[in-house]
């Protein structure tokens, strides 16, 4: 489904409360997702539906062409910022951990194989997951390249056999507190893994009204709306 730019977490939520059964994915970028709709981005993780989120972040707006974005580091020359950008980006990966996020990651587009298994962690995930995908725009970014990236990401397992960290999550589980301190802490190379995972009730879960089934499934011909459109109109 293709919404309005900037509202598709509103969209992707109220679709999750209608089925419950579907799985719903949202794809979206840094530009949209942290500039317009950056109070849905936060309040989704407190509400805790079960959608993942995957965030495509080129650092800049690619879409309008090479902008300034809220994931641009201070100091980036683009068309909107012509005499530099002086503005503090977003740590929108931190500010999800606050808002009670239960799955917070980040990867690199050129190693697909380990994107993709956290993709696949993040969607089996019953609850609302995030992953910050760091992705060069060819075109326009002339700066966070692949030789930038590849220069500046380090995985923060590479030291351990990831086969048995993908069988062994909970084991390897920081608290939100440990997460919080990697992602404020500022470093010379960029970190990539899962950073916390938590399971609680979801959204859905805690609704009455869907002990049984999906709002789709249910039998509505016996409902009567009258007295209430009478009171609100």
């Amino acid at each position: 489904m293709c919404t309005l730019h900037g509202r598709s977490i509103p969209v992707a939520k109220w679709v999750k409360l209608a089925n419950k059964d579907l799985t719903v994915i949202v794809n979206a970028w840094d530009w949209d997702s942290l500039w317009i709709w950056l109070w849905h981005f936060s309040h989704s993780f407190r509400r805790n539906l079960d959608i993942t989120l995957l965030i495509d972040n080129n650092w800049i707006y690619w879409l309008t062409k090479w902008q300034t974005s809220p994931t641009a580091k201070k100091w980036t020359f683009s068309s909107s910022t012509p005499f530099w950008s002086i503005e503090t980006p977003v740590n929108w990966l931190a500010l999800a951990t606050l808002m009670w996020a239960t799955f917070v990651a980040r990867w690199f587009t050129w190693d697909q194989k380990w994107l993709t298994a956290i993709i696949e962690e993040a969607i089996k995930h019953k609850w609302t997951a995030v992953i910050d995908i760091l992705q060069p725009c060819v075109t326009f970014n002339k700066v966070e390249t692949y030789e930038y990236y590849f220069e500046k990401v380090e995985d923060i397992w590479e030291n351990l056999e990831k086969n048995n960290i993908l069988n062994n999550w909970k084991k390897i589980i920081w608290s939100r507190e440990d997460a919080l301190k990697i992602l404020t802490t500022q470093q010379e190379k960029i970190p990539v893994w899962i950073f916390y995972r938590e399971e609680i009730p979801t959204y859905e879960d805690q609704c009455f009204q869907m002990d049984n089934e999906s709002l789709v499934k249910q039998n509505i011909e016996n409902i009567d709306v009258e007295n209430i459109m009478k009171k609100f109109s």
